[in-house]
C-alpha cells in the first residue's frame, strides 16, 4: 500500500469529538487495502499530486452519528471521499483513467468543488 496509510483512512474527527475510536477489523483492513493498491494509489500516481482522504472507513458508531446511510460502503472500508488542491482536475484524470480501463469503480461524484462554511472542501466521493 503506497501513498495512503490506515491511520488516513480511518481518522475520524467526529469519532475523536465523541471520544471512541475507528477501528477496523482484518477483513475491512483487506478491503481498504484492495482500495488503495487498484484504485487510490493508481490515480494519485497518475494525478502526480497528493490526494487526501476525508473520509474512509466509518465503524458502525461513527457511520451513525455522521449519518451515513445504513448500508453504507464506508462501513465496509469500500469507499474513499478524497479532495485534492484541484478536484475538477482530479475527476478528469479519474475519468479518463476509467474510459482506459486503468480503474474501475462503482460511483465517482464530485460532491462540490467550493469550500463549505467551515473551510472544509469535500472534493470527490469514488467507490
Amino acid at each position: 500500500m503506497i501513498y495512503f496509510t490506515f491511520a488516513e483512512l480511518t481518522h475520524s474527527r467526529a469519532a475523536a469529538n465523541n471520544h471512541f475510536g475507528n477501528t477496523s477489523s482484518a477483513e475491512v483492513r483487506d478491503s481498504l487495502t484492495a482500495l488503495v493498491d487498484h484504485v487510490l494509489a493508481p490515480i494519485r500516481k497518475a494525478y502526480g499530486k497528493p490526494i487526501y482522504i476525508n473520509c474512509g472507513y466509518r465503524c458502525l458508531a461513527l457511520n451513525q452519528i455522521v449519518g451515513g446511510a445504513a448500508g453504507s460502503q464506508h462501513l465496509k472500508g469500500e469507499v474513499a471521499d478524497i479532495r485534492s488542491d484541484d478536484n475538477r482536475t482530479l475527476m478528469k484524470v479519474i475519468l479518463k483513467m476509467s474510459l482506459e480501463r486503468r480503474i474501475t469503480f462503482d460511483q465517482l461524484i464530485l460532491e462540490r468543488c467550493w469550500r463549505d462554511r467551515r473551510g472544509h472542501h469535500p472534493g470527490v466521493r469514488l467507490s
